[in-house]
């Protein structure tokens, strides 16, 4: 075998092994590509996913309705037109007030699931919902809570129209299980400059919505949103008035150089925490399959409240009272070290499917870098095909294949033509 026949073996095989070597890094890498956008979304061991979402105008919904709110027919001859009392508050607050003892405005507010793709059939383990408390430019009633009133968030249980200063008629039923929530003071930096529009933030008030959400994942029908009320003491009198202006973000004004949404977007927001579709069946601290959420373990999470009352205290259940007939929290369950733990299913690696498109292209690649780069033509190389295939022919046919002239040769002849035609 001629010398020159090794390193034309040799390239195509380091070829073929370079080729199989990066299909060998896709498939590797295929994996990590896959699980991207778990990690980008907050993915957990066990299949849970955390999200931070902002209230979002155009896919989430807030209104509050206001008992003084009238919608009369205002005749004056012929003509006639419907009359309502103008809103007192800016359009970013959603108030809670009392008056005389008695609630006169209540707050709804609906973060979507779906509309943030979140699977149906998913189940809510986590739902914290944060909203700020202050002044804003155009509210004409401010914040007044003297006496530090709490707030409390009921479930809405019938769907509800986007709005403000609305109907007292129109406000959603709720049910009967509430959580009452945790105000916490603004920190205050005192070499912040102050905002020249106002809207400074008083506190934040934070509701643990877990024991009530955790069906808005399963079925996005289910999910009305809270309606944000006051906790009052059982002997309110007429002496008890007072109001809170929770604050959603300002709408962005286009006229304007800043972006007055992204100033001011964290003031309503909720920590969500879900597991979707299949890993839904079972989860930390229940029966595989059951699809409830873990009790809160109190505070904001407390659920209390006379059923159907909006003046009510939020109850918080007595740790020292015993269990009643029937509660499964009673003896003889078992200690939360033994309870069921969801375990991530083993990974079972598998090629993607652009592996085979790219071997085939890599052959290709291989044979056109072969013949293109490295083959030299048959003809030019001595004792090649070719010239093998005419020598057989030349003699079957009885003859000797010519052998050409060499270049001397030709050279010396071209000027004896020349020498003769010059001559005569």
């Amino acid at each position: 075998m001629p010398a020159t026949t090794t390193p034309r073996l040799c390239f195509p095989v380091a070829a073929a092994v370079g080729v199989l070597a990066w299909l060998a890094v896709l498939t590797a890498a295929d994996p990590v590509w896959s699980a991207a956008p778990l990690l980008r979304a907050g993915a957990q061991p066990g299949g849970s996913q955390t999200e931070r979402l902002q209230f979002t105008y155009g896919v989430d919904s807030s209104s509050w309705f206001w008992q003084r709110q009238q919608d009369e027919e205002l005749a004056v001859g012929t003509a006639s037109q419907r009359v309502s009392v103008p809103n007192p508050q800016s359009p970013a607050t959603l108030p809670v007030a009392v008056e005389a003892g008695e609630p006169t405005k209540l707050a709804a507010l609906r973060f979507d699931l779906a509309g943030r793709d979140v699977p149906e059939g998913s189940t809510v383990t986590g739902f914290l919902l944060t909203v700020a408390e202050g002044t804003e430019p155009g509210d004409t009633v401010p914040t007044v809570n003297p006496l530090g009133r709490e707030l409390r968030a009921c479930r809405a249980d019938a769907a509800w129209s986007p709005g403000e200063a609305d109907l007292w008629e129109a406000r959603p039923e709720q049910a009967d299980a509430c959580v009452t929530g945790v105000r916490t003071e603004a920190e205050v930096d005192p070499e912040a400059e102050p905002d020249p529009e106002g809207g400074e933030l008083a506190a934040t008030w934070t509701f643990d919505l877990a024991s009530l959400a955790g069906d808005w994942g399963e079925d996005p029908f289910a999910n009305h949103g809270v309606v944000l009320g006051p906790v009052l003491p059982d002997d309110a009198g007429p002496t008890e008035t007072w109001q809170v202006n929770l604050l959603l973000p300002r709408r962005d004004d286009p006229n304007t150089p800043v972006d007055e949404y992204e100033q001011t977007a964290g003031r309503t927001v909720v920590e969500l925490a879900y597991l979707p579709g299949e890993a839904a069946g079972q989860e930390p601290g229940g029966e595989p399959g059951s699809g409830a959420p873990p009790a809160p373990a109190g505070g904001a999470g407390d659920v209390g409240g006379s059923p159907g009352r909006l003046d009510g205290a939020g109850g918080v259940p007595d740790p020292g009272a015993p269990p009643e007939a029937g509660d499964p929290s009673e003896a003889g369950s078992p200690p939360a070290s033994e309870q069921p733990v969801p375990v991530a299913q083993p990974f079972a690696p598998r090629p993607p499917w652009y592996v085979w498109l790219l071997i085939p292209a890599a052959l290709l690649a291989v044979m056109l870098v072969r013949g293109a780069l490295v083959e030299e033509p048959a003809t030019a190389r001595p004792g090649g095909v070719i010239e093998t295939i005419r020598r057989r022919n030349t003699r079957r046919r009885g003859g000797e294949l010519p052998v050409p002239a060499s270049l001397p040769a030709r050279l010396a002849a071209t000027f004896t033509r020349l020498g003769g035609r010059s001559a005569g």
